[in-house]
């Protein structure tokens, strides 16, 4: 089990090469079913870009500011019941 000066510690050796240092960096989040204008309508992704997928998915691409900021979209996206099929760093 790793404790919480245990994680501190590891995020702070890893420093800016690690995955923790978001800041101005590009996602991309993947979702079940084509949800592009429904979150454009309700004006959930200010930001960022959805296109629909060619296995009928959502791609959700944007700049991250932060964890905080990517933890935020993977909330909405939760109390959204949407399904979440991947994350990933993309340069654009």
């Amino acid at each position: 089990m790793t404790t919480a000066s245990t994680r501190s510690a590891i995020m702070r050796n890893r420093g800016t090469k690690g995955w923790f240092c978001m800041a101005g960096r590009h996602v991309e989040v993947v979702v079940e079913g084509n949800l592009g204008s429904l979150l454009e309508q309700v004006g959930a992704l200010h930001g960022f870009a959805c296109t629909a997928t060619p296995d009928g998915g959502t791609s959700i691409v944007g700049q991250v500011a932060d964890q905080a900021t990517l933890l935020g979209l993977l909330e909405l996206l939760d109390e959204l019941h949407v399904e979440v099929v991947s994350v990933r760093r993309v340069e654009l």
